[in-house]
């Protein structure tokens, strides 16, 4: 896992110097001028962008949405980039926390795959709906009020749309995605190893085909390695120390005791199983435990077929309460980054 999150930001070097932040600016020149549309592409762009690039999504996000006036409402803006990246944090390989649980659960992340996308297009639905709820209840709830000059300042000119590199950017992400799911499925092969090996091979034949090779080579022995993995040091601690924690879990008898807890609390039903574990890490993460703990104790000492559940099942639930926890906890990163 290690190797995966210092091998995951070289997929982000293609992102940025692919030529894609004018086109998509352009779009949002051009199609934004409503709060549901700004939220809808920033939310789009997130869950699409945070797939190759982790949290390194809001500053990335940020710098796009900057060519909609929209962008002035902070509220709005937060809320679409945290609820976006959310959506792609229940199924992606590429995020840490779905490779840390399907290591616990033992799942393959082939057959999570599907179902993990489907709560994530769900998350997304439920997310736009309440914004535009919101948006009827509260006529020009979210508009603010801004300088017209200092606006026009603000927003300098963007190239126009470049429909190839939106269909080139479109295509790359889906098969890189792709290839890790067919990799995975038919060797057999752990999805953070696919991931790991992928993150190394994909920047490399996707700048190589679109004639920018010399800027990964420049941007690997520069920002790669003074910018992008000092920054991942706090993640890394954190997920080593999740997984000593983990061993040190299954080695002691405080493991026994966290199983004993939820059968006295639901049996063996796996609805109410789903239920408690889910709610029960809101409120944890509420109270400042950050989710990792939570997963990791769980996704450690839980034996699925306790309830008669899979390997998968019980990997959908703890990304979902993951993915749900991170968004709300005082201790977790997405927050800071956010503020």
């Amino acid at each position: 896992m290690i190797v995966m999150f210092t091998l995951v930001p070289l997929l982000g070097i293609p992102l940025q110097y692919g030529g894609y932040f004018e086109s998509l600016q352009g779009a949002f020149r051009r199609y934004v001028y409503t709060n549901n549309r700004f939220y809808l592409l920033v939310s789009l762009m997130s869950a699409f962008i945070g797939v190759l690039v982790n949290m390194g999504v809001v500053p990335l996000v940020h710098q796009i949405s900057m060519a909609s006036n929209k962008s002035s409402n902070k509220k709005l803006l937060s809320l679409a980039i945290s609820r976006g990246f959310t959506t792609c944090s229940i199924w992606a390989p590429t995020t840490p926390a779905i490779a840390l649980i399907v290591q616990l659960t033992g799942a393959k992340w082939s057959l999570f795959f599907p179902y993990g996308i489907l709560f994530g297009m769900i998350a997304g639905l439920i997310g736009y709906t309440m914004v535009m709820l919101e948006g009827r209840r509260v006529e020009n709830s979210y508009t603010t009020v801004v300088d017209t000059a200092a606006t026009t300042e603000k927003l300098k000119p963007v190239a126009e749309i470049n429909l190839r590199k939106v269909i080139e950017l479109s295509v790359f992400s889906i098969a890189l995605i792709s290839l890790i799911g067919i990799v995975s499925l038919i060797t057999g092969i752990s999805a953070v190893i696919v991931v790991s090996i992928a993150s190394l091979v994909s920047p490399v034949i996707w700048l190589a085909s679109i004639r920018r090779l010399p800027v990964l080579l420049r941007e690997f022995k520069g920002d790669y390695f003074n910018e992008r993995l000092p920054r991942l040091k706090n993640e890394i601690v954190l997920f080593v120390g999740a997984g000593l924690f983990a061993t040190s879990i299954s080695y002691s008898h405080l493991g026994n005791y966290v199983p004993h807890i939820l059968n006295l609390i639901v049996g063996s039903n796996a609805l109410s199983l789903s239920v408690v574990i889910i709610f029960g890490s809101l409120i944890l993460s509420v109270l400042g435990v950050h989710p990792i703990i939570t997963v990791t104790i769980l996704g450690g000492t839980v034996n699925t077929t306790a309830y008669g559940v899979t390997p998968t099942y019980m990997a959908l639930i703890l990304a979902i309460s993951w993915s749900m926890g991170i968004s709300i906890s005082p201790s977790g990163g997405r927050a800071n980054i956010m503020t």
